[in-house]
């Protein structure tokens, strides 16, 4: 019996498995080690509920025992360091992974760092200058399975223009690439950069020589480090989505590709904005609605934050939206009406796939005709958003190149995970897994230490 416990527990832990109570309790190296990783693994709240059953030291003594590492801004080094302790432990599909970054805003100050006694607050991203009134995260995360870990952060500004921004996205590049030489180094497999489609982010896709235009799209580059492998850049899907709706609203009318027309049998070439406005107001009158969640409020969000809100997109992009114009177009005898129902089923398709977070809408071979439908619409999304225009006179425009950036960088990946990989192929994929989602996680959560959910203090963050 002893043999299989100590198996499992170090000898300070069998120790203080016979005493009454660990406080006071002197853990060796061994058993720190092991508490840091475990909760690292499974979260605060875990890991105090573990300690409830099994003698682990206590959250402030993993703290007091982890306060030499440095966390000043910049690649932290020392969380690599950690990374590689748990990678023993998982298992190899485990080690697959996507990096994401993003701007979280803070209240501008300076003060002094109580760890290093160093002044904190001016910017950190060399091709910035100022105060710092935001801070740049990147955030590695698992794709088979949930984990996250923040492995670098840069105190910013405002955005750069003309050269300054180009130097920017030169500076990202460098950064992006270190983090996934880093990552790589110690074992994960980094498959995809994930960020939204700001200025600065575009420069870096510019330096990195990525574009995305009706003529061509290039996604991915060479993989930094694995030799035949890709590295993809994904626009952040739910942040596209977003600004779709706005792109519709704005201009009014979208003209599909004649392709697409002919092929779906539609009636006319145009999806109007206006053929919304005519829904909301056709059942107006009604207590009992098609689409109950299409308002005028949801086609035109008031506020500075409820326009950044993926439920306001999702309240005019889905399949209650769709079924409400076609009944509207039987009811008026006009079939123009068809065209953009059609598109708003479509693209309420793509969003459910490209955003999958559970396994029955998951990509996966086990059902080969969903698989090859599911296929087929990614691949005819690029066709739309290729070869449709926006507004009169037409525009290429910023959702066009996030749409198909996106849609072919998940039908690259996926190809190579759950087709082309020889050992541990995955068995379905779900594409939520490279959005922003754990990165947005993070960041709510760090908000939630603060009575007022806006800007963070310098000293939250």
């Amino acid at each position: 019996m002893e043999q299989n416990i100590s198996k499992v527990f170090n000898a300070d832990q069998i120790t203080a498995m016979g005493r009454k109570s660990t406080q006071g309790m002197e853990f060796g190296p061994a058993t720190i080690k092991d508490g840091l990783i475990l909760k690292m693994k499974c979260g605060t709240s875990a890991y105090e509920y573990l300690r409830k059953k099994f003698p682990y030291p206590s959250a402030r003594t993993l703290q007091r025992h982890s306060r030499h590492i440095e966390f000043k801004s910049g690649i932290l080094e020392e969380v690599f360091d950690m990374l590689l302790l748990q990678i023993r432990y998982k298992k190899e599909q485990e080690l697959d992974c996507a990096l994401a970054m993003e701007e979280m805003a803070i209240i501008p100050s300076r003060r002094t760092d109580p760890s290093t006694k160093e002044p904190i607050g001016d910017v950190t991203l060399q091709s910035h200058s100022g105060t710092a009134n935001k801070a740049l995260v990147f955030v590695l995360g698992g794709i088979s399975t949930r984990w996250k870990q923040a492995v670098a952060y840069y105190f910013t500004r405002a955005k750069a223009e003309g050269e300054a921004s180009d130097a920017v996205g030169k500076e990202l590049a460098g950064i992006v690439l270190d983090i996934v030489q880093r990552a790589e180094a110690i074992g994960l497999r980094v498959h995809s950069v994930t960020s939204d489609m700001g200025s600065e982010n575009r420069a870096m896709w510019r330096h990195l020589g990525l574009y995305c235009n009706r003529y061509g799209c290039r996604f991915s580059i060479p993989h930094p480090t694995r030799q035949g492998d890709s590295l993809c850049f994904i626009p952040d899907v739910p942040h596209v989505f977003k600004s779709m709706k706005r792109m519709l609203v704005v201009n009014g009318v979208i003209t599909l590709p004649a392709d697409i027309v002919r092929e779906e049998n539609l009636p006319s070439d145009k999806v109007y904005a206006r053929h919304l406005h005519d829904l909301i107001n056709a059942e107006g009158k009604f207590q009992l609605k098609v689409a109950p969640r299409l308002t005028e409020e949801s086609l035109q969000p008031k506020g500075r934050f409820a326009p950044m809100k993926v439920g306001v997109s999702r309240s005019f992009i889905n399949r209650r939206t769709g079924t409400g114009l076609q009944l509207l177009a039987l009811d008026k005898q006009d079939p123009p009406y068809i065209t953009t129902a059609w598109f708003v089923n479509h693209v309420n398709r793509w969003f459910d796939l490209m955003t999958s977070r559970l396994r029955a809408v998951a990509l996966s071979r086990s059902n080969e005709n969903a698989y090859k439908n599911a296929i087929s619409h990614l691949e005819k999304n690029i066709r739309v958003f290729t070869g449709m225009k926006v507004g009169e006179p037409p525009q290429w425009k910023p959702v066009q190149t996030g749409v198909i950036m996106a849609t072919n960088s998940i039908l690259h990946i996926q190809d190579v995970l759950l087709n082309k990989r020889l050992d541990n192929k995955f068995s379905f994929l779900l594409t939520s897994r490279f959005s922003q989602d754990f990165l947005e996680n993070l960041f709510s959560s760090v908000r939630a230490r603060q009575v007022y959910r806006t800007r963070l203090p310098l000293k939250t963050f």
